[in-house]
Formats: structure tokens, C-alpha cells, sequence
């Protein structure tokens, strides 16, 4: 394997024996955040881990990478389709950007999040979802942090048919929580990540609407508030 095909863990792995202590946090913390270390500046990056930024181009250095920089962009290789509204978004509040613009562009953000799910949507993998939660006899849902709210409009979406819901949230006032026949709760940390909750949010609902079309309730979910 040369270095040009090496994986940031890959580089991990390798330079592992001859890392600090330091250098060993960080980089447990690379392997558990990737994504939302591939988005960080260094001075961020440096905040989260504890350390200066000296030490963050020195942790680069030690994976043989000559910088930050370079380590930040082997570490975003094969999520670029996924960082790339969020770089625009960051140049975009880098300026001197108004409140219309800002929304504009979080809302261009949407759209196009929205049009890669609708293209990459799976027909086979769409069937199959539905018919397991019409077999299912217990539908387990499951959100963290904001995704517990995606987690709730899902348990309104199929409510309407008969399942006993049972939900694991990080705690009793999680909105998931009171909604469901039975709730098992489980310590989680929040992650701030640039995932469209407008995309999910449209799976969710045309989840919701496949199943009561195929169960035969679709009037009755159309008359709920």
C-alpha cells in the first residue's frame, strides 16, 4: 500500500507505536468523530481535543501529512458530497452576509439534500421497509438528541397502525419518550452534525404515508390533526 492510498486510520494504525500520549487521545478522537473533525478548523479541532494548535499540526505531522491542512482533507476524502453545503455555508457566514442570505443558502442547502435522497432512493429497500414494520409485531424507534424530534413525527406517522412502540432515548424528557407503549433510556453524547433534517423529515413522512396507503388506513391518517 503506498502513502497516497492510505486511509487517515490507516496512517492511525501505522503511526501508532512511536505516538504521545497526547497524540493518542487525539487520535482516538479522530476515529470516533470523523465527519465532524473533517469539518473543523484547527483552532477548533485543537479546542476539542485539549491541545494547542501547534500540537494539532505536530499530531498531523506524526501521521506524515505536512499539515492540518492535508490532514483535514484526507480525512474528508469520500465525504465530499456530504461537506460540501457545509463548507458553503461556513464562506457564507465568514462575509458579511444578511439574515435573507443566510436563509437562502441553509434553505439551498435543503433543496439539495432533498434532490440527492429522492435520486439515490432505493425501490427494493422502500418495499422492504414497509412490509417489516406491517409484519413487525413491536416497532422499535429509535432518535438522539434533535433526531429524537424526527423519532416523535415518526411514531405520529404510525400511530395509526396498531403496534406497540417502544423507544430508547438519553432521558425521560426526550419528546420520543412519552409517546411510546414502553421507553429504555441510554446515556448519549450530542454531536453537532450537518446531516438535513428536512431529508430525513421526507423519508419520514413518506414512510408514514407508504405504510397506511399499504395498510389500508390512509383516510384515517389524513383526518389527523
Amino acid at each position: 500500500m503506498t502513502k497516497t492510498t492510505l486511509t487517515i486510520a490507516g496512517r492511525i494504525a501505522r503511526a501508532q507505536p512511536g505516538l504521545s500520549r497526547t497524540q493518542h487521545k487525539m487520535a482516538e478522537y479522530v476515529l470516533a468523530h470523523r465527519f465532524r473533525v473533517a469539518t473543523m478548523t484547527i483552532d477548533e479541532f485543537a479546542a476539542a481535543v485539549s491541545v494547542s494548535v501547534a500540537t494539532a499540526n505536530q499530531f498531523a505531522r506524526a501521521l506524515d501529512l505536512p499539515g492540518y491542512p492535508q490532514f483535514r482533507a484526507e480525512l474528508a476524502r469520500g465525504f465530499e458530497a456530504a461537506l460540501e453545503p457545509v463548507e458553503t455555508l461556513r464562506t457564507e457566514l465568514t462575509h458579511a452576509a444578511s439574515a435573507a442570505q443566510i436563509f437562502a443558502a441553509t434553505l439551498q442547502e435543503d433543496i439539495r439534500n432533498a434532490q440527492r435522497t429522492l435520486r439515490d432512493l432505493d425501490a427494493a429497500a422502500c418495499e422492504r421497509a414497509v412490509d417489516a414494520i406491517l409484519a413487525a409485531e413491536r416497532v422499535f424507534i429509535i432518535g438522539f438528541g434533535a433526531s429524537g424530534f424526527l423519532a416523535g413525527m415518526l411514531q405520529r406517522g404510525l400511530c395509526m397502525h396498531p403496534r406497540s412502540v417502544a423507544s430508547l432515548a438519553d432521558k425521560p424528557t426526550a419528546p420520543l419518550a412519552p409517546t411510546a407503549s414502553e421507553a429504555r433510556y441510554a446515556v448519549s453524547a450530542r454531536q453537532l452534525m450537518p446531516n438535513s433534517e428536512t431529508a430525513a423529515l421526507g423519508l419520514i413522512e413518506a414512510l408514514s404515508t407508504a405504510v397506511a396507503c399499504r395498510a389500508g388506513n390512509a383516510a384515517e391518517a389524513a383526518d389527523m390533526p
